[in-house]
């Protein structure tokens, strides 16, 4: 199976770049390399810790142990939502700044990730009470309806055994109970990655990135980066 895929083009010398994937799919060390191969800025975000992630984990591990705790459950649904509505505003403020840039950015991650797969991804799990849901998919209209969408969208898909072994690797507390064998959170989040690739209206690409080492580089990111100017060149 070829590595790359890429759909439609674009036009100019100042363009905003997306790179999304699943959890360790390798999209800041893509970011990273990208941008000095094409030599543009990278945006990084300001170092922001969620404050609502530790309760998120937590909740979210003791409602697997107990799904039918009523209190527990509603504790992980509070934790979920605040979680959520942290990253969507902090998102938006990116997103809004690096619009405001007059040079070309690549950023590791998108504001449409936020809504189309981890807060829906919650919702469905049950993570998140209607109520809230809908309450956050007004917010994010309200706040995005007239943001610019990025000009390409670079989407890395890696098998989620492959992920597991990398968290497993990373070794962050918060990740650990994800590289379980029974926890289907990545599963989960894969099947919401392709669906958000597939319906983006927009210059887009898919990198199959499962046996890539971007740290190494070589002709593999070669590759990537030609396919990316090809874009930039329509």
């Amino acid at each position: 199976m070829s590595l790359l895929f890429a759909f439609g083009g674009m036009m100019g010398n100042h363009f905003f770049i997306v790179i999304a994937g699943n959890i360790a799919s390798g999209k800041t060390t893509l970011a990273k390399k990208l941008s000095k191969k094409l030599r543009i800025r990278m945006y990084e975000e300001p170092v922001r810790d969620n404050p609502f992630l530790p309760a998120f984990y937590k909740w979210l591990k003791l409602m697997e142990c107990n799904p039918h705790d009523k209190n527990i459950r509603r504790l992980a649904q509070k934790a979920s939502y605040q979680l959520q509505e942290f990253y969507l505003i902090n998102r938006v403020r990116d997103h809004k700044k690096i619009l405001s840039y007059d040079e070309p950015i690549i950023q590791d991650r998108s504001i449409y990730e936020d809504k189309e797969i981890f807060t829906k991804n919650s919702y469905k799990k049950g993570l998140m009470r209607v109520g809230d849901y809908l309450k956050y998919k007004i917010l994010y209209f309200l706040l995005t309806r007239k943001l610019k969408k990025p000009d390409l969208l670079i989407f890395l898909s890696a098998p989620v055994r492959t992920l597991k072994q990398r968290l497993r690797k990373r070794n962050n507390p918060y990740e650990k109970e994800l590289t379980q064998s029974k926890n289907m959170y990545l599963q989960e989040l894969d099947k919401r990655y392709r669906k958000l690739f597939f319906s983006y209206k927009g210059p887009k690409m898919i990198v199959n990135s499962g046996k890539l080492n971007f740290e190494k580089g070589g002709k593999n990111l070669d590759r990537i980066a030609e396919k990316v100017r090809e874009l930039l060149d329509g």
